[in-house]
């Protein structure tokens, strides 16, 4: 990890929320995507899950070659990881094509991620490290999507919500999630986790 990244992450503190803002980690490249109209990253720059998934791809990613995100939407969070060299953002959404559109520090590819789109990218099979932010709770087969992450990764770090009653968050279709539920729709054991309990919401990060 860098110096600068480790000054940044040092100089994180409690906001009144009992958050933890990375807006000011270092990026790669030199701009950020451009947040959405709603304002889609700044109401969650604060949240300790991206705090935690910065962490975690430190300590649990032993290559640091290439790094992807999936289901990105407007969130620099894969620009904020340290020490990788090539990175890579996957969102289908125009929104996100419109939000990536001028960040030269990753490549924004405006497509779900296949299996068969990593080589032809990369030269391999596998990213070192897939990331993956409250997507997999909005799916009808979280088991197919879990697969192919796990399969295009060396090292995946993904979070969703966990305990949260259904109905609570608009889309949710896989609310609530269980541990036993969450850990079900991987191939591959869970190495650890972080759980961030809300009033109302909770969430888990989760390294496989």
């Amino acid at each position: 990890m860098n110096i600068d990244t480790l000054r940044a992450l040092g100089n994180i503190q409690l906001d009144s929320k009992g958050g933890n803002d990375i807006s000011n980690l270092p990026i790669a490249g030199t701009r950020p995507p451009k947040d959405d109209e709603a304002g889609y990253w700044s109401k969650r720059s604060n949240d300790r899950m991206y705090l935690m998934a910065v962490l975690f791809a430190n300590f649990y990613t032993r290559r640091k070659e290439t790094v992807a995100d999936v289901g990105c939407h407007c969130s620099p969070l894969v620009l904020m990881l340290p020490d990788f060299k090539r990175r890579f953002a996957f969102d289908p959404s125009p929104q996100a094509a419109k939000a990536w559109a001028d960040v030269d520090g990753a490549t924004f590819v405006n497509s779900i991620l296949a299996p068969e789109m990593v080589r032809p990218l990369i030269n391999d099979d596998k990213f070192d490290l897939v990331i993956c932010n409250q997507v997999i709770e909005h799916l009808e087969e979280p088991e197919e999507f879990a697969t192919t992450l796990c399969n295009v990764s060396r090292k995946l770090i993904l979070s969703t919500t966990f305990e949260t009653e259904k109905g609570v968050i608009e889309g949710h279709v896989q609310d609530p999630i269980s541990l036993d539920k969450f850990e079900g729709w991987f191939p591959r054991k869970m190495q650890q986790c972080f759980i961030s309990r809300g009033p109302t919401v909770h969430k888990i990060l989760a390294v496989f």
